[in-house]
Protein backbone atom coordinates (compact mmCIF):
# COMPACT_ATOMS: atom_id res chain seq x y z
CA UNK A 1 0.00 0.00 0.00
CA UNK A 2 1.19 3.73 -1.01
CA UNK A 3 2.48 5.84 1.24
CA UNK A 4 -0.66 8.36 0.39
CA UNK A 5 -3.19 5.65 0.21
CA UNK A 6 -2.56 5.08 3.84
CA UNK A 7 -2.67 8.42 5.07
CA UNK A 8 -6.34 8.62 3.63
CA UNK A 9 -7.50 5.31 5.00
CA UNK A 10 -5.97 6.54 8.37
CA UNK A 11 -7.76 10.00 8.23
CA UNK A 12 -11.15 8.47 6.89
CA UNK A 13 -11.03 5.48 9.20
CA UNK A 14 -10.68 8.04 12.44
CA UNK A 15 -14.08 10.19 11.26
CA UNK A 16 -17.31 9.57 12.64
CA UNK A 17 -20.05 8.49 9.70
CA UNK A 18 -21.97 11.62 9.96
CA UNK A 19 -17.89 13.40 9.12
CA UNK A 20 -17.71 11.17 6.12
CA UNK A 21 -21.37 11.50 4.68
CA UNK A 22 -20.64 15.44 4.90
CA UNK A 23 -17.01 14.99 3.04
CA UNK A 24 -18.77 12.55 0.60
CA UNK A 25 -20.67 15.34 -0.44
CA UNK A 26 -17.74 17.36 -1.80
CA UNK A 27 -16.41 14.23 -2.88
CA UNK A 28 -15.85 15.01 -6.87
CA UNK A 29 -13.61 18.09 -5.82
CA UNK A 30 -10.75 14.88 -4.15
CA UNK A 31 -7.86 13.83 -5.94
CA UNK A 32 -8.70 10.14 -7.35
CA UNK A 33 -6.72 8.10 -4.60
CA UNK A 34 -9.02 10.09 -1.76
CA UNK A 35 -12.44 9.38 -3.81
CA UNK A 36 -11.35 5.37 -4.16
CA UNK A 37 -10.72 5.50 -0.55
CA UNK A 38 -13.57 7.09 0.50
CA UNK A 39 -15.87 4.81 -1.20
CA UNK A 40 -14.10 1.96 0.46
CA UNK A 41 -14.10 3.51 3.71
CA UNK A 42 -18.56 4.57 2.81
CA UNK A 43 -18.96 0.89 1.47
CA UNK A 44 -17.28 -0.50 4.73
CA UNK A 45 -19.67 0.99 7.11
CA UNK A 46 -22.38 0.54 4.41
CA UNK A 47 -22.81 4.20 4.03
CA UNK A 48 -24.38 5.58 1.17
CA UNK A 49 -23.84 9.93 0.30
CA UNK A 50 -26.72 11.83 -0.19
CA UNK A 51 -27.17 12.87 -3.79
CA UNK A 52 -25.88 16.27 -4.51
CA UNK A 53 -27.87 18.86 -3.91
CA UNK A 54 -30.26 19.97 -7.39
CA UNK A 55 -29.24 23.57 -6.68
CA UNK A 56 -26.73 25.01 -8.95
CA UNK A 57 -23.23 26.46 -6.69
CA UNK A 58 -22.95 30.13 -6.93
CA UNK A 59 -19.54 31.43 -8.30
CA UNK A 60 -17.34 33.27 -6.52
CA UNK A 61 -17.46 36.55 -8.80
CA UNK A 62 -21.10 36.44 -8.31
CA UNK A 63 -21.12 35.64 -4.41
CA UNK A 64 -18.73 39.30 -4.18
CA UNK A 65 -20.43 40.70 -6.49
CA UNK A 66 -23.72 40.13 -4.36
CA UNK A 67 -21.59 40.98 -1.01
CA UNK A 68 -20.57 44.23 -2.19
CA UNK A 69 -23.85 45.35 -3.45
CA UNK A 70 -25.27 44.53 0.22
CA UNK A 71 -22.33 46.88 1.62
CA UNK A 72 -23.11 49.55 -1.02
CA UNK A 73 -26.63 49.87 -0.66
CA UNK A 74 -25.80 50.23 3.35
CA UNK A 75 -23.20 52.82 3.18
CA UNK A 76 -25.33 54.84 0.68
CA UNK A 77 -28.56 54.92 3.06
CA UNK A 78 -26.18 55.95 6.30
CA UNK A 79 -26.75 58.89 7.37
CA UNK A 80 -24.01 62.05 6.97
CA UNK A 81 -22.09 62.14 10.18
CA UNK A 82 -22.00 66.15 11.27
Amino acid sequence: MRTQEQAFRAYYSAMTDSELLEIAAHESSFIPIAQRVLEHELAKRHLTPAPPASSPRRSLFRAWKEHTAKWTGRLHHRAASP
